[in-house]
Parts: C-alpha cells; sequence; structure tokens
C-alpha cells in the first residue's frame, strides 16, 4: 500500500476538475458581465475580461477550500424564475404602503418575523446550498431581508415591510409557512 502523501486528500479535485470548472465559468461570468454593462466597447470588454478571469480564479479557490460546501441542486437553482416578479411584487407593496403612510391610512405592519424552515442537516452541501439560495433569493425581493436561518431551531428569520405570505419560492427552499 503506497504512504499516504502529507496534505493529498482522497477527495481533492483534480487539475482536469480546475480545467473544467475555470472553463465553464470565466465564459459565463464574461456573458453576465456584457448583459451588466450593455455595451461592446473596448474599455468594457477588456475589464469584463479581467473580472471574468479573476472569479473563475476565485471559483477554483473556493473549490479547493475544504470547508466549500455549497452545492445545490438544479432545482434550487431554478427557483430563481420566480425572483423577477417577487421584486415587481415586493416593489408594488412597497409603493402601497408608501402612498398609505403618506396620506395618513393604515401603517405597514412592518416586522421581524419567524417561520419554520426544513434546515436539513448541517453537514449535507446541498442542504446548504439550498440554504443559501433560500437567503440570498429571498433577500433579493425589495420588501423582505432575511436575517439568517437557524439550523439548529430550524427556523428562518426575516424582517418584512409588510406582513405578507411567505412566498412559494421561498416555501419551495424549505420554508415551511403555517
Amino acid at each position: 500500500m503506497a504512504p499516504h502523501q502529507h496534505g493529498a486528500s482522497e477527495n481533492a479535485p483534480t487539475l482536469q476538475n480546475f480545467a473544467a470548472l475555470f472553463a465553464t465559468w470565466v465564459p459565463l461570468l464574461f456573458g453576465c458581465w456584457l448583459i451588466f454593462v450593455a455595451t461592446f466597447s473596448k474599455p468594457e470588454l477588456i475589464v469584463g475580461s479581467v473580472v471574468a478571469l479573476l472569479g473563475g480564479v476565485a471559483l477554483c479557490v473556493i473549490e479547493r477550500a475544504d470547508d466549500s460546501h455549497f452545492r445545490p441542486r438544479l432545482r434550487n437553482w431554478a427557483e430563481v424564475i420566480w425572483v423577477p416578479w417577487l421584486v415587481v411584487r415586493g416593489t408594488y407593496e412597497i409603493l402601497v404602503v408608501s402612498i398609505r403612510d403618506l396620506f395618513g391610512g393604515k401603517k405597514a405592519v412592518s416586522a421581524f418575523r419567524i417561520t419554520r424552515f426544513d434546515a436539513g442537516e448541517s453537514g449535507d452541501v446541498h442542504d446548504t446550498g439550498r440554504r443559501v439560495l433560500a437567503v440570498l433569493y429571498t433577500t433579493t425581493t425589495p420588501n423582505t431581508i432575511v436575517l439568517g436561518i437557524n439550523s439548529s431551531e430550524r427556523v428562518l428569520v426575516f424582517h418584512e415591510i409588510d406582513h405578507s405570505a411567505v412566498s412559494m419560492m421561498t416555501r419551495n427552499l424549505g420554508a415551511i409557512a403555517p
């Protein structure tokens, strides 16, 4: 049996894995940059190339980290489809609350809330990914800010501008609405 090399991990990503990761993410990051800046000017193409390359290197470094535990399932990533609608709905809710406040109407019930959340296992990379996406996607909406998920208590703690039902997206990612 060969001696175990110091610092080598049996599950360590190979150079081939890094090359595939880099080759996948750099063009994707560059494409996102082009969408973000909405121009093909030479300075933006240069900056976008540098940003995409740095992003690719950063992703490889994160992938190499022993405590990198972010592996959401495709169905969790797909919940992003709800975000544009929730941004529009949240913006509308804020507008309505602002108009009501401006004209002395019913005050908003801006409050911290807690809802049960299926946090899964703390060491499971898929559950960790799902929790991260639940926080990211839900906080992207303008009317809700997730303060965190208490995995041991299995609750999601958040603040919302006006009391409303927990979104289907957040429920699909683990929230258990009453």
